[in-house]
């Protein structure tokens, strides 16, 4: 008497080769998102540094603002294509759920300039108990804060034409038109808070801090122009 034999072990292939493509795509965008988040911090340090021209460090005055530009402009791209790839091959929901990621890139961003005040805040300058200004700092959260505002308006006019595109047909929360709005709306911004949330987490246990201003952002824009660090002054 013989018994068929079970396929279990390509099922687990399948399933295997799914949950590694799942990570290489969300690794993929956290590593674009997060080059993308501090690259534009790194640019609006820099416009701050020349607005405060008299104590900028000899390293940034060497910098351009088109290779900032540029780099910012290319990792968001990056973010936006994948994003669009991926909900054309998958599911139209996950482009939403990217924009509300961003949304809460720039939140996290516009937090970390407002907590920037003096001197000690800014890595970029070399001064200690002068007034500085921050008009550029200011300019920069307001301008966030309209870009906030431009993803919200565009997710809203997202999950309008879901819902009315599957009016009558396909209802994933309830058949009242608002009810369904409303469900979409949060189920795309926790989405957002999941993508974009646990990495942050994760860094914030791991490194045991939050956005503290402009770390590292010197180094981030001498990559990007090419700046020669000169270590020969180095205390060893």
């Amino acid at each position: 008497m013989s018994f068929p034999q079970k396929q279990l072990p390509m099922k687990d292939n399948v399933n295997c080769y799914n949950m590694l493509q799942f990570t290489g795509h969300y690794i993929l965008h956290i590593v674009a998102h997060f080059f993308a988040v501090n690259y534009l911090l790194v640019y609006i340090l820099y416009k701050d540094a020349q607005e405060n021209r008299a104590y900028m460090i000899d390293d940034v005055r060497q910098w351009s603002d088109d290779s900032l530009i540029t780099t910012c402009v290319l990792f968001y791209s990056v973010v936006n294509i994948h994003a669009i790839y991926l909900s054309c091959i998958y599911s139209r929901h996950i482009l939403p759920c990217v924009g509300c990621s961003i949304f809460y890139g720039l939140c996290y961003l516009a937090l970390g300039l407002s907590n920037i005040s003096g001197c000690q805040d800014r890595e970029m300058l070399s001064c200690s108990d002068v007034v500085l200004s921050n008009r550029i700092i200011d300019i920069s959260i307001d301008l966030i804060c309209w870009a906030m505002l431009a993803l919200t308006l565009w997710v809203c006019v997202y999950i309008i034409s879901i819902v009315c595109y599957n009016f009558g047909r396909v209802y994933y929360y309830t058949a009242n038109c608002a009810g369904e709005i409303v469900l979409l709306f949060a189920s795309y911004y926790i989405g957002g808070v999941v993508v974009f949330g646990l990495p942050v987490c994760c860094m914030c246990l791991v490194c045991g801090g939050g956005a503290d201003g402009d770390s590292g952002s010197v180094d981030y824009g001498n990559f990007v122009n090419g700046t020669r660090v000169d270590c020969s002054d180095s205390i060893v």
